[in-house]
């Protein structure tokens, strides 16, 4: 796949967003947004980050969207409702917290999670005891869960970007060059939701380096039901840091996969007629005119191949329809 950015592009664009983010969180209050997170992120973690499984189960979900561009939303474009009530007062604290999450994902100005009203292909957030979601646009209605009894912000970002086509940074395929999974300190039932993602996965990185603390990265924090003894971790750092993952915010290298993904500013820095990948649709691909994007249609049934951009044939595209 050619995403190509220059590095005085990537690293503006990245530290706008980041400082529109900071003010972003200016606006909750400390007890909602950061607050104890900041002191004690992970008072607020749930299984999410050990385990894959708040990634629901089912047939399409062992893939990455990041590199099977069908299951991206299709321009970044991910609309929502809420199987809730919202202004029922045992929800409103958690209502909040979902407005909250999902603004800050926004805030990153590559996607837009909005209120459906139409649309086919929607996430419906509902409330349940736990969090899950999906791995990428599922067609149809897709559920996401968020807990009705620990809300915090951070962990409905980790779900949103599991929506988007994020996986976990812990299962990457190269994590055994920074971390060290203590296989020993790991209850038998939980071992299998620290397997590396192997090739066939579907998982891309985008040639990001490795990130130790970002949303998507499993924790060390205290759980019976993983840890053998709570006085040991289960994650250990090849750098002899002991800092992994989090549930407050989104990291630099967090907002740059979204970029990568989504297909965010690609024209800015680019010569005209480049091509670039339009996320979620197989058909379009991006222009660049005049350092603008354009979305363009392959002719006929071809589909664009996001490896050597350019429009094939569906079969030697590296593209595949919804099923």
């Amino acid at each position: 796949m050619s995403l190509i950015f220059s590095s005085s592009f990537c690293t503006m664009r990245v530290l706008h967003i980041l400082v529109v983010l900071m003010e972003l969180s200016q606006v909750r209050t400390m007890s909602l947004y950061f607050g104890q997170a900041l002191d004690s992120a992970e008072a607020f973690d749930e299984h999410s980050s050990y385990f894959e499984a708040d990634i629901l189960a089912g047939s399409v979900v062992t893939k990455m969207a990041v590199r099977d561009n069908h299951k991206l939303w299709d321009g970044g474009q991910v609309p929502y409702k809420l199987d809730f009530d919202p202004t029922s007062p045992d929800n409103v604290y958690v209502h909040d917290n979902i407005m909250a999450a999902i603004a800050a994902i926004n805030a990153v100005g590559c996607v837009s999670i909005y209120e459906a009203n139409m649309e086919t292909d929607v996430v419906n957030i509902r409330l349940d005891v736990d969090y899950s979601s999906y791995v990428g646009r599922q067609g149809g209605v897709q559920n996401l869960t968020v807990s009705s009894d620990n809300s915090n912000i951070g962990t409905i970002m980790h779900e949103l970007m599991h929506t988007l086509g994020f996986g976990h940074e812990h299962n990457r395929a190269d994590r055994d060059d920074f971390i060290i999974i203590q296989w020993d300190n790991i209850k038998d039932e939980a071992k299998p939701y620290f397997q590396k993602y192997t090739e066939e996965s579907g998982f891309t990185d985008h040639d990001i380096s490795y990130d130790y603390e970002s949303l998507m990265h499993a924790t060390n924090q205290k759980n019976e039901d993983i840890f053998i003894d709570l006085n040991k971790p289960i994650i250990t750092r090849l750098d002899g840091s002991t800092s992994v993952g989090q549930r407050s915010h989104l990291t630099e290298k967090d907002v740059e996969r979204i970029i990568a993904a989504y297909s965010c500013g690609i024209c800015e820095d680019a010569p005209d007629n480049t091509l670039f990948r339009y996320p979620g649709d197989c058909h379009k691909y991006y222009q660049c005119d005049q350092h603008h994007a354009v979305a363009r249609i392959c002719s006929a049934d071809l589909h664009f191949h996001v490896e050597a951009n350019y429009c094939d044939y569906p079969w030697l595209a590296d593209c595949t329809e919804m099923s």
